[in-house]
């Protein structure tokens, strides 16, 4: 396979850009009544001086007052080097713009590199906006209410920001606007007044990996502190441990809509359920699990990022699958916590030995087809875990094949097996 040359890099780095600039922009919760905008790419602007059209990579025209002439045009260019971006590429950008008007236009070079010193300064002293984003696929978008009207750095320190080889490790976008520094693509159009407000999407978050054995560690650790009764989860010595280390409160007869399971609120802290969710006890203590999930792994990542979290049957359930990759992984590592924060594995292994060999079972795992066999012995296990933890069949299951213990090959429904056994 051929490597892409730099022409196809800086398209593929141009169509990234356009791509997160179309989902800002052509959602109608982003904008206030009586403003729109819309984006485009390589569309050309007349220049008198050329007498035809300048291509440029992506622009923003923003209409006011339902005029049918854009109010501000934003010309954005994009800029993939190995290497510093260099003075004449934005002189020449400059002269572009120039070309087409001088009024009512702002120009910004987005790049995935440092600037050299030269082209910082240009910048500087004509107004252009300067914007570095790391190579990472996935873009941090730090959404604020209002932009801060003057950065917190001077200019040195700015200009370092700009010219340094790499940003600093907890950085992914910086941006120089009129003076002005701003940490997100969407703060950076909310300055220039391209979008009154942001409406944050989880998509534009960047969620961290977590595997197993990580969460694994984070529940053993969790154990030493005194938060199950027996083997069970206390819900009571869960909460009251978690207030002592988190600035969280909770509720567990939320008003909330018939469909809404439970939810956190990021600022301040707050873990809702639904006031009829003790209707179905392993359901709620499955919530309950879920939200601390989401204040233990995600609440330093979400807190003014989202106001809240709310789950559903479907968030809750280990099939979800939405495009959204971000959703996903909130989603499955929330759920991953809960079964394990329920069932931790150095209990859950000791009682599932137990049983191996109350049952003379030689094999290091139950394997559950249409035997009659089979289906008994693996029934009978699911009802002891969902009694002794307080956990619905599904949840043991579940948590039972993700150790390895249990293989699945049935065709029929659980429901369906229920029915033949006659199973309570």
């Amino acid at each position: 396979m051929k490597k892409p040359n730099t022409v196809q890099i800086g398209d593929s780095f141009e169509a990234k850009t356009f791509q997160i600039l179309t989902t800002i922009l052509a959602n109608d919760d982003f904008f206030v009544s009586g403003k729109k905008s819309k984006v485009f790419q390589k569309k050309g602007y007349y220049s008198e001086k050329r007498k035809s059209n300048i291509i440029f990579d992506i622009t923003i025209e923003t209409y006011l007052d339902n005029s049918p002439v854009y109010s501000i045009l934003t010309i954005i260019e994009c800029k993939n080097y190995t290497s510093p971006i260099p003075v004449n590429d934005i002189e020449e950008f400059d002269s572009k713009i120039r070309q087409i008007s001088e009024h009512n236009i702002k120009g910004i070079i987005i790049s995935n590199n440092s600037y050299q010193q030269g082209t910082f300064n240009f910048a500087l002293s004509n107004g252009i906006g300067l914007v570095r984003i790391t190579s990472d696929d996935e873009f941090e978008w730090i959404v604020k209410r209002q932009v801060t009207p003057s950065p917190l750095l001077n200019k040195n320190e700015i200009a370092l920001k700009f010219q340094n080889e790499k940003l600093d490790s907890e950085e992914s976008f910086i941006a120089h606007i009129d003076n002005t520094i701003t940490k997100s693509l969407a703060d950076t159009l909310l300055q220039i007044g391209v979008i009154d407000f942001f409406l944050h999407k989880e998509k534009f978050i960047k969620i961290p990996f977590v595997t197993e054995k990580r969460i694994d560690e984070i529940i053993a650790k969790l154990e030493t502190y005194n938060i199950y009764t027996g083997k069970m989860l206390d819900e009571n010595k869960l909460c009251s441990f978690l207030k002592s280390v988190y600035p969280v409160t909770f509720n567990f007869n939320g008003n909330l809509s018939e469909e809404v399971l439970g939810k956190i609120e990021f600022n301040p802290l707050k873990i809702t359920l639904n006031k009829n969710s003790d209707k179905d006890l392993n359901r709620r203590r499955f919530t309950l699990a879920h939200e601390v999930g989401h204040l233990i792994l995600h609440s330093k990542i979400l807190t003014n990022k989202l106001e809240e979290k709310v789950d559903t049957d479907m968030s809750l359930s280990f099939q979800y699958n939405v495009s959204e990759m971000v959703s996903r992984r909130l989603e499955f590592q929330a759920n991953i916590f809960a079964s394990h924060l329920l069932l931790p594995i150095s209990t859950l292994e000791k009682v599932v030995g137990n049983y191996f060999t109350e049952e003379n079972i030689h094999k290091k795992f139950l394997y559950w087809d249409n035997q009659s066999v089979n289906q008994r012995l693996t029934l009978v296990l699911l009802n002891k875990i969902s009694t002794l933890y307080n956990v619905s069949f599904e949840v043991a299951r579940i948590r039972l094949i993700a150790l390895g213990l249990l293989i699945d090959e049935r065709y029929k429904s659980l429901k369906d097996i229920l029915k033949e056994l006659k199973f309570r």
